[in-house]
């Protein structure tokens, strides 16, 4: 295995198998995970992501077949009443379930990370509060609630939050606005001291997939922000490279590689970004043992691992196709 692929890759894909397409029942869905992480390609292979009303069959599976020496990592899905979180209350409703189920397996299971969609409501506030206030660095009200309940939590812990862009009212033009927020609460987190990071969360699939540009204009402002914010992506990324004549376009090789070159380079150009990512010709993509190149840039072994601390993962429900594609073009 080349070296800078590797490091691009490794722990990369968070397995879906529950949701849409595969949408497996839950014992299929975690033996398949279970299957997969014994594999010779378990490197790419990241955490099972896991809605939190489905905690109850997952804790009854682990007590029959307990990992002690290999805990399962976990990323659990909030917004459970509603499909997102409509109240700072909500979500403190739902972190606080975390240690619980953490302290009923120990040793079995490692909560990572959480995801919710916030509610139009929730970034509304968001959005106008920056409106009012375009200069100030500090984060809204709401944002200050979220923090405070963040705080409460055990650490570590990696918290994404999707902007709800299919609400009609928000839109990839006000994204700036949701990445200044996470910046503000992820620097009252750092102040704090304690080991819990937040980012963004963005859908690359479904009816109508993003832009280019509108991926691009995320990569940017999450890439160049001078306090980090994390970066996470899912729906639609079964493939490594972008092929505009699938339904749902883009790869998962280019949103890596545009990611890692974009934080490295500072490229501050969504039009160069936009191109990365757009990019259908897998051999403009060159894997050295200690480097990586596309195009003008390029990035050591050790920028490419850097870069991969903000970017965490693709959510994905098949763990196959992106596997059977890679080995079909020689990389795997």
């Amino acid at each position: 295995m080349i070296k800078s692929l590797e490091a691009l890759l490794r722990d990369s894909i968070d397995y879906a198998g529950l949701f849409p397409p595969a949408k497996l029942p839950f014992p299929e869905a975690f033996a398949n995970y279970l299957q997969y992480r014994a594999t010779n390609d378990s490197w790419l292979l990241a955490r099972f992501i896991l809605p939190l009303k489905l905690f109850a069959p997952f804790c009854d599976t682990m007590s029959r077949d307990p990992q002690h020496h290999h805990p399962v990592r976990v990323t659990t899905i909030g917004g459970e009443a509603s499909g997102e979180v409509t109240s700072v209350d909500e979500l403190a409703k739902e972190l606080s379930y975390l240690p619980m189920l953490s302290e009923s397996h120990p040793h079995d299971l490692h909560i990572e990370s959480y995801e919710a969609k916030l509610s139009q409501e929730i970034a509304s506030e968001i959005v106008h509060f920056h409106r009012v206030h375009p200069l100030l660095s500090s984060p809204s009200t709401m944002g200050e609630r979220m923090v405070s309940v963040l705080l409460a939590q055990p650490e570590p812990l990696r918290v994404f939050f999707e902007f709800p862009i299919d609400s009609g009212t928000i839109t990839y033009s006000q994204i700036d606005v949701f990445v200044k927020e996470l910046a503000a609460m992820q620097q009252f987190l750092i102040q704090s001291g304690k080991d819990i990071r937040v980012g963004i969360k963005i859908r690359c699939g479904g009816k109508t997939p993003p832009t280019a540009f509108n991926i691009a204009s995320v990569i940017k402002l999450v890439a160049n922000s001078p306090t980090p914010v994390l970066f996470k992506a899912t729906q639609g990324l079964h493939h490594p490279f972008y092929n505009a004549q699938r339904e749902e376009p883009h790869g998962f090789i280019n949103l890596f590689a545009a990611t890692v070159l974009t934080a490295t380079h500072h490229i501050d150009s969504e039009k160069k970004i936009a191109e990365m990512l757009t990019d259908s010709d897998h051999s403009k993509f060159t894997f050295a043992w200690e480097s990586m190149r596309w195009g003008e840039y390029s990035v050591t072994l050790q920028q490419i691992e850097q870069a991969r601390k903000m970017f965490q993962s693709i959510g994905s429900c098949s763990y196959d196709e992106p596997r059977e594609d890679l080995r079909a073009i020689g990389l795997l």
